[in-house]
């Protein structure tokens, strides 16, 4: 009997254990990175009604990221929309990245920049996906006021 308790007390602290390892892998990193650049892209382009809103998706990106740097990887304890999204677990990543300019027009500049993302996911069971969203701070900060 001392031995199933002993058991069983060892495999939960070690299911907490991993539970408190997760944080945003590398690559949700870079493709949450990806997005809010072509997000950036798309509403400076409708803005300079360069596209219409209808074409805005067919934007395509003219970068690409070559190196991203994590500083910091830190689980956020309250963030109320993600709450309402169902999403538990959000994390606060901080970092710079270098992107660069594909465009063929373009020269091939690099330039170097910092950035600061919120991302939520779900615990998943042990055999089940990860998915990680990128959240939107504007929206949070409008909940705040």
């Amino acid at each position: 009997m001392l031995c199933l308790v002993c058991l069983l007390l060892s495999t939960s602290y070690l299911t907490g254990c991993s539970t408190l390892a997760q944080v945003p892998p590398d690559q949700a990193i870079r493709l949450a990175i990806t997005q809010q650049l072509s997000q950036t892209q798309q509403a400076i382009a409708n803005d300079l009604g360069l596209i219409e809103d209808a074409d805005s998706d067919s934007l395509q990106p003219n970068f690409k990221l070559e190196k991203v740097i994590v500083s910091s990887r830190e689980k956020v304890g309250n963030f109320e929309s993600a709450k309402h999204r169902g999403i538990q677990d959000v994390y606060r990543v901080r970092g710079s990245f270098e992107a660069k300019l594909t465009h063929p027009i373009a020269q091939q500049s690099q330039t170097q920049s910092p950035f600061d993302l919120y991302l939520g996911t779900n615990p998943t069971e042990a055999d089940g996906p990860e998915t990680w969203f990128l959240l939107d701070t504007k929206e949070e900060q409008k909940r705040n006021n």
